[in-house]
């Protein structure tokens, strides 16, 4: 019986070729082919070396999750928020585990007011203005952080899953599943930040709450703002880091993964 080699592109051979490009371009997106040294995008001219990802350091908790480098990741957050995008290693695990462990770290922190409330009392003002008295609770921060928490959270983490596991393969060209997971990891770093920040304002305005009866209409207003002027702190500081990390993150967006299903 003599046999018969199959040509190119038969179709008993299709089962054997794998259709996703092994490396793209981080800068265009474009299917890289050359891989050797030295070699460089066809599109738009990078070297392919760019591209790698094993070259990218990681950040200091891809290293070794460690309360250290922990502390060393959000450093490295504050001092280029920016640049450590371009850092960042693409791996679903330890963007997982990162963006987990700022999470609990943002909940302690966001609840740190209710427990200093609850142990030492609230500052409260009672405002007299002919002919009623207003008693305005300054301490809404601690429950309406609660709040905050309790519906962000669960939304930062859909959105996030939906992102990864949908959005991502839909784009043109796709987008690595772990990208997503990625820039979740590292704006929860700024949300640690932010949530940090808050807590300080508000804990000066806790102290420096005066605990006399304050006269006047005008004292009123000034007595709500100072209320709500963590929260709305908290609120513009997420919003900017949203916008920057919907900035940053198209550094990233064409990053190729090291998970082994990509």
């Amino acid at each position: 019986m003599e046999l018969r080699e199959n040509p190119p592109g038969h179709p008993s051979d299709a089962q054997h070729i794998d259709p996703r490009p092994r490396l793209r371009c981080e800068r265009c997106g474009h299917a890289l082919v050359a891989t050797d040294p030295g070699a460089r995008c066809p599109e738009c001219g990078v070297s392919v070396d760019e591209s790698r990802p094993e070259l990218r350091p990681g950040v200091p908790w891809q290293r070794g999750p460690s309360l250290g480098s922990w502390l060393a990741t959000i450093a490295a957050y504050v001092r280029s928020p920016f640049g450590i995008y371009r850092r960042v290693r693409i791996d679903s695990r330890s963007a997982r585990s990162l963006l987990f462990a700022n999470i609990v770290a943002t909940c302690v922190i966001g609840f740190v007011p209710a427990v200093i409330v609850s142990a030492f009392g609230p500052a409260n003002v009672r405002y007299e203005t002919a002919p009623s008295t207003y008693h305005i609770i300054f301490d809404s921060f601690p429950f309406l952080a609660a709040i905050l928490l309790i519906v962000a959270v669960p939304l930062a983490l859909v959105a996030t899953w939906l992102s990864a596991s949908i959005f991502a393969k839909r784009k043109s060209p796709p987008m690595a599943t772990a990208v997503p997971w990625c820039s979740a990891g590292l704006n929860t770093c700024g949300m640690v930040m932010a949530m940090l920040v808050t807590d300080g304002v508000w804990f000066v305005r806790y102290l420096l709450t005066p605990r006399e009866v304050i006269a006047g209409n005008g004292a009123i207003g000034m007595g709500v703002s100072l209320s709500m002027a963590p929260i709305l702190l908290f609120l513009v500081l997420m919003v900017a880091i949203a916008i920057m990390d919907s900035i940053a993150g198209r550094a990233n967006r064409y990053a190729n993964s090291l998970d082994p299903a990509q």
